[in-house]
This record gives structure tokens, sequence and C-alpha cells, in this order.
């Protein structure tokens, strides 16, 4: 590496991951050849994860209470690169990335407002949910917002974004690329720079619980559903439901207008499906519109999460 390249800090935020940290750390060494830190933030870990990443010989911190925003900002706190990668704890490089990383270096170097990095992929050898669904999303073109599990930006763009939102507890990510865009930035999701999400959820059931705790940060001001098409959405999809159910339990009008609901669900999550999936081809967008009925369940648990509060 050149005296002039950039130099790197990769910013992890953990939370219970003594299984799972030391394999990330291992892979960043492993194919990251440049100059760099590794900088772990322990959240209100209840095991051995500050540990497990002390041994590690990286430099860790603890970060006690506040969201995931507040902790990722805690690590760039004392990051000294002038490039922040933001990885999860449970995310492995590749030797894709560290075949494309200088290429992305390079474009940051000249464009410091450019935020890139890539969607995670399944693990090769994962179930059939991981494969038909997050590996498949992680090839989307859609360049709306880069997910923080692995997030690429300059110490400059950063900074004059005064970093995440602390004040939402999800969907940070999606705030600071919303945010970066009104300041003029492009957002590239780089495929060459394969990462690895080693936890994906592997049932049905999983996929909502996940989608529940992602809905959360667009749940709530209405100011935030309003600038979050997936929470219109979801809204939209509460509402056709209960009209299906005042249907089915009322007289108010004749049982055969149960179409109408049922079609209109259905025609909203294959559209859905077809925006994310359209790439990969017609079968798969049939097969994940049936998934995107259970991803919008867990969007819409975001709501019942929010009013319980």
């Amino acid at each position: 590496m050149s005296s002039s390249s950039p130099s790197i800090s990769f910013i992890i935020p953990a939370r219970n991951e003594e299984a799972s940290i030391k394999e990330t750390i291992e892979s960043i060494r492993l194919n990251c050849s440049l100059s760099h830190e590794i900088i772990v933030v322990d959240h209100n870990s209840t095991d051995n994860t500050f540990l497990v990443a002390k041994e590690a010989n990286v430099k860790v911190m603890k970060k006690i209470g506040g969201t995931i925003g507040s902790v990722r900002n805690k690590g760039a706190t004392i990051a000294t690169g002038s490039v922040l990668i933001f990885l999860d704890a449970d995310v492995s490089l590749t030797t894709s990335w560290q075949d494309n990383i200088s290429e992305a270096l390079l474009a940051i170097k000249h464009d410091p407002l450019l935020l890139t990095g890539s969607h995670c992929s399944a693990p090769d050898d994962d179930g059939w949910l991981s494969k038909l669904w997050f590996s498949r999303f992680s090839q989307s073109e859609s360049t709306v917002h880069i997910g923080s599990g692995h997030l690429i930006m300059s110490r400059e763009l950063f900074d004059r974004l005064e970093g995440f939102s602390e004040a939402i507890a999800t969907g940070e990510d999606y705030d600071i690329c919303s945010r970066a865009k009104a300041l003029g930035s492009q957002i590239v999701n780089a495929k060459s720079l394969k990462v690895v999400h080693r936890d994906y959820p592997k049932s049905l059931f999983g996929l909502i619980k996940r989608e529940a705790w992602h809905g959360l940060g667009d749940a709530w001001p209405p100011k935030k559903i309003l600038q979050s098409k997936v929470a219109i959405a979801a809204i939209i999809f509460i509402a056709l439901h209960f009209l299906l159910l005042l249907i089915v339990t009322t007289n108010i009008v004749p049982l055969f207008f149960i179409a109408l609901p049922i079609g209109l669900i259905t025609t909203l999550i294959l559209l859905s499906s077809f925006v994310k999936f359209k790439h990969n081809g017609y079968k798969l967008v049939l097969f994940n519109t049936l998934i995107f009925y259970f991803y919008y369940l867990g969007r819409s648990a975001s709501f019942i999460m929010r009013a319980i509060k």
C-alpha cells in the first residue's frame, strides 16, 4: 500500500457475540492487507464478547445503553482512519472483497462524499430462505441505501453528517444514506465487495422477528413513516387485512367482496417482489412473493411494538 492510500478503521458493534466476533476479526486480518485498525464496541454484553475481542488484540471499548447508532458513533470517536468501514459482528470479508477494496478506496479518495459498501450475502451452505431471499437480495441493483452491516464512507463524510442518528432504534443506515444523498453523495452498492452474513434467519418466523425489529425505525413518528415506502406499504398491508376481517365477520357487504382485499394484498406482495427480484427472473419473483407476505407481517408487527411501548 502506498503512503498516499487511505488508512482504514473497521468499526464493529457487538452485543453478546462471543461465539462470532473472533471469526469476524480473523476474516478482516485474512482479507485486508492494507493498513487498518479494528475497533470493537461492546454494547451491554452479558457474555465474554469484551474479553474475546481483547484477546484478539484489537481496540475494544464499552458502550452502556443507547441505540445502535450511538454504538457505531462511539467507535468512530477513537477511529484514526480516513475511511470508516462499519461491519456487523457476524459478517465476514471474502477474497472478492480483498481483490476489489483498493478500487473502492481510490473512488472515495477522488470523491469523499461517496458512500459505498455492499448488501451482505448468505453463506453458500445456508438454508433455502437465505439462498432464495437474502443472497438474491444482496445482488439487488437498488441504491436506495447500503446496510450498516457493511457500510463504507470517508471520515470527512461521516463528520459532515455528524454520524449516525442516535434518536432512532433501528434504520440508522437508511437514515444516514438519506442524509448523505441530501448532501450530494452518490450511493454505490459495490457488489464486488462481497461480504458474508453468517447469522441470517433460517425460518419464516425468524424473518418475521428480524423485520419487526428492523421496522421500528420507520414505525414512528409520522414523518418517518411518510419517508419510508416500506412503512407505507406495511400500513396498506395492515389496512387490507382489517378490511378482510371486517368482510368475514360482519354483514356490511356480501361475502364475495372478500376477493377485493385478497386481490389487493396479492398485488402488493407481487409488485414488491418484482421490484426487488426482477433481475433474478420471474420464477424467483413468484416464489419470493410468498416470502414477502411474511416480510410484511414482520414490518406490520413493528407498528404494534411501537404502540405498546
